[in-house]
């Protein structure tokens, strides 16, 4: 808390530097106010743009329309044509695939495609505009997040706690499990009143064991025996 105040003390010295001075032009700050309008309208078409990209590849890649022209595959096509890198490429299509093209002008390409990483991972057969009318719920959410709220960064962090929680357990996982309930068993069974989990560190799996101090020296001395 201390570090954000002095941030933003720093902050308020350097914009109050560089104001000082400063001659206010009425033709500066209307140019000011051209250029960002500008901007917006050229953000909103390069959304447009690439989503009509977007939809060209997909006709190409779903019709196969690349082995007429010699290619094996669609990434050979985009490797040799220099359209693009690959992985974009694939993120265009799935946009077009899944977004309508109104929804992902008014959300942009990267929150888009966030979006719909993020509908592979629900339960549900949801859809985009699915998911931003009724929004999500996480393993970690009290109520549904509304994701019109959220950063393409954002979606993606909740997308990850979507997969991890729907997430089937590896053979190795199962076993470590079996294996830390097996010896919480035989020490309760013995006597101690503990708790044992599983945690993998790195590739290994390691036991965790939770005991009352007055029990240590029982298990120490061998309380599984």
């Amino acid at each position: 808390m201390a570090t954000k105040k002095a941030n933003t003390k720093t902050l308020a010295v350097v914009k109050k530097a560089a104001l000082k001075g400063v001659k206010q032009s009425a033709a500066q700050k209307k140019r000011l106010e051209s250029l960002l309008e500008t901007i917006e309208r050229r953000k909103a078409r390069i959304v447009e743009d690439f989503y009509d990209i977007g939809v060209a590849l997909k006709e190409i890649l779903e019709k196969k329309l690349y082995l007429q022209a010699g290619y094996a595959s669609f990434g050979e096509l985009i490797d040799a044509r220099k359209i693009m890198g690959k992985s974009q490429a694939f993120k265009l299509v799935s946009i077009a695939r899944s977004v309508s093209r109104e929804k992902a002008i008014e959300v942009g390409s990267e929150k888009a495609y966030e979006l719909v990483r993020l509908t592979e991972e629900t339960p549900e057969p949801d859809t985009v505009d699915d998911v931003l009318t009724a929004g999500v719920r996480g393993p970690k959410d009290k109520r549904r997040v509304d994701l019109n709220k959220l950063s393409s960064r954002d979606i993606a962090k909740k997308r990850k706690e979507i997969a991890k929680a729907n997430s089937k357990p590896t053979g190795d996982e199962l076993e470590a499990g079996r294996a830390a309930r097996a010896a919480q068993a035989s020490l309760r069974k013995a006597g101690i009143r503990a708790f044992v989990v599983a945690r993998k560190d790195g590739k290994t799996w390691n036991a965790v064991i939770t005991v009352p101090i007055g029990k240590l020296d029982a298990l120490v001395g061998g309380g599984t025996k």
